[in-house]
């Protein structure tokens, strides 16, 4: 329905007999174990089912998930490693603000929650995934992103029909919209701009950092004079920052002349990088 709101074209299976070429984004509901009643509200999905929706990721397609035992209880298929998500645990029936973070999606956003709610699984992103969602107390992540590049995922422990609507952006509205927009986006780029100044023995550096991927972060000083001399700073892991942060530096240093400094985000290849020169006189 909120999709329809937002002028969305949308089409329902109960199943996965249906062909899913020509669409871009799937909703995968698994729902959430209940013995209350009685009733099953959850589907364990089958291995038959996840090559279907392996396949459809790997032709460039998007998938959000959502299942309360999906991520621990039910087996693992094909396409749970897909979404770069581990399980902590079963979890408790113990759901109740569900909050977004800051530097995502869903920064600002806070919910009540009113839906099934039993054996919530927790969840922790894998690498190069990031946590967007998190239950306020006790605390633990509920919801994780992941941007492969060619396709992009979200999974969820918890039904989003029960997020009850609060003040904006609380709302399920602008929730989809940002994960619409994240999954229609282009894939974020790795940041790293370097500012730098020498004044009195001090040099001081401020790093505009952000990378979609688990990276290493590497810092050189490069000395030109009486000989150019390059000297390693650090070489330190950077979990993702989804969106760029500013990491000021200061340290002592005497007066060398001109003085580069080179950083760079690196996996296998090398995600970002910039060189800033700095005169800290004779």
């Amino acid at each position: 329905m909120v999709l329809e709101g937002m002028g969305k074209t949308v089409d329902y299976a109960g199943d996965f007999s249906m062909n899913f070429d020509g669409y871009r984004t799937i909703f995968v509901l698994l729902g959430v174990y209940s013995w209350w009643d009685g009733e099953t509200r959850n589907h364990a999905l089958g291995q038959s089912e996840a090559l279907i929706l392996v396949d459809f990721l790997e032709q460039g397609g998007n998938i959000y998930m959502e299942g309360g035992e999906t991520w621990v209880f039910d087996p693992e298929t094909a396409l749970h490693p897909y979404f770069h998500i581990t399980g902590v645990s079963d979890g408790y029936g113990d759901t109740k603000t569900v909050r977004g973070l800051d530097g995502t999606m869903t920064e600002g956003m806070v919910f009540n929650y009113s839906g099934h709610n039993q054996y919530m699984d927790r969840l922790s992103a894998g690498e190069g995934a990031w946590p967007i969602l998190y239950n306020e107390s006790p605390p633990y992540v509920n919801g994780v992103a992941y941007n492969a590049g060619t396709y992009k995922t979200i999974g969820t422990s918890f039904e989003f029909g029960g997020l009850d609507d609060g003040a904006s952006p609380s709302t399920k509205a602008e929730l989809l919209a940002e994960m619409i927009a994240f999954f229609s986006g282009s894939q974020p780029q790795a940041t790293l701009e370097i500012d730098a100044s020498y004044t009195a023995g001090t040099l001081d550096l401020n790093f505009t950092v952000g990378t979609p991927e688990v990276a290493t972060w590497v810092t050189y000083l490069i000395l030109t004079t009486p000989e150019v001399q390059v000297i390693p700073i650090w070489a330190t892991p950077l979990p993702v920052i989804a969106a760029p942060i500013e990491i000021p530096v200061s340290f002592p240093l005497p007066s060398v002349g001109m003085l580069g400094i080179y950083s760079g985000l690196f996996t296998d290849i090398t995600l970002a990088d910039d060189l800033a020169w700095v005169d800290t006189g004779s």
